[in-house]
């Protein structure tokens, strides 16, 4: 999706004991697009358990939020996009042309949000992340 030709703001807040910071500063490309370390992380703020019993001591996810509106007072205006194991959460860059005022992920009516899966590369907990548990 081209910028010039859609006004989206990609804002919105974080969770509040989240942080903004990204594993990598510089930006990665793959069959997807241009993935920067544009968007927020939310921080689980209690050890996460996993189906098969294992914990993540610091769970984290990477999302982005693309939006042309705020969540309203019943909180029901907002879309969960889930990704492809192997994507990222650059929407813009592998649905755009379902993404905007008017189209099936309207951002003029809903506050759409993709996370970075578990596991992913891009800024969630997965295989490289740090232990704080481990010296």
């Amino acid at each position: 999706m081209k910028s010039s030709s859609r006004q989206m703001r990609r804002g919105g807040r974080a969770h509040p004991s989240s942080s903004s910071s990204s594993s990598s500063s510089s930006s990665m490309c793959d069959e997807y697009g241009h993935m920067t370390s544009e968007g927020h992380t939310y921080i689980h703020p209690t050890p996460f358990v996993l189906q098969n019993g294992a914990v993540l001591p610091r769970a984290q996810l990477r999302y982005r939020i693309y939006t042309d509106t705020v969540l309203n007072e019943r909180r029901d205006n907002v879309l969960v996009i889930c990704h492809a194991l192997t994507g990222n959460a650059s929407l813009d860059s592998w649905w755009g042309g379902l993404l905007g005022p008017g189209r099936a992920f309207d951002t003029s009516r809903y506050l759409v949000v993709c996370a970075n899966v578990l596991g992913s590369c891009y800024g969630s907990t997965c295989a490289l992340s740090e232990n704080p548990d481990t010296p």
